[in-house]
């Protein structure tokens, strides 16, 4: 009797896991897509968007397909289009900020890809003055610049760039979150 039960539970399990995988799939080849034909601005917000209408296109799919299919209906039931939709969001959350985001803003990301363009090899020094390039990049500065307007955390009147309320909150928030896990404060509050 157990072991039917906790087979069938494992079955269940995988079953989620499967249709979430094939989500996540399927929101890649939408992902890669979209940023071919249409590039996002910013990428982490561009890219909500379009997990946001996935979610809901997958859903409306799912509820159509249980509704008009007795064999579709057999096999999903509500809990497991919840799950599996939960498993999905959490999953390509987790990409968007591991990969994509932190590939388009790390400084980790373009010194590795320096040594790479450099022959795999440079001294220290010539690494220092390679990646310099990083920090005074106007069009760098720009992006970033244009992210934070579009954030609403700094609006520019004339040529000064003026602090938000939503940014004092944010820069605020950072410094909570820095403290309690001990990051580099440096980052948050620049000793300039």
């Amino acid at each position: 009797m157990d072991r039917i039960y906790i087979s069938k539970h494992i079955k269940y399990v995988v079953k989620i896991c499967c249709i979430s995988f094939i989500l996540f799939i399927l929101f890649l080849i939408i992902l890669a897509v979209h940023e071919h034909l249409w590039k996002s601005e910013i990428i982490f917000y561009g890219y909500l968007k379009i997990l946001s209408i996935s979610l809901l296109f997958f859903l409306i799919i799912f509820l159509l397909s249980t509704i008009y299919s007795n064999m579709i209906r057999m096999f999903i039931d509500l809990s497991t289009i919840i799950l599996s939709c939960t498993i999905f969001i959490l999953a390509s959350y987790s990409f968007l900020i591991t990969f994509p985001t932190i590939i388009d803003r790390s400084f980790s990301t373009y010194m590795l890809g320096t040594l790479y363009k450099h022959s795999r090899q440079t001294t220290f020094d010539e690494l220092s003055l390679i990646v310099s390039g990083y920090f005074h990049d106007r069009e760098l500065v720009g992006k970033r610049l244009h992210e934070q307007i579009a954030t609403g955390t700094v609006i520019i009147s004339g040529d000064t760039i003026y602090l938000t309320e939503k940014g004092v909150a944010v820069v605020r928030l950072n410094i909570i979150i820095g403290r309690i896990f001990n990051l580099d404060m440096n980052n948050i509050k620049p000793n300039i």
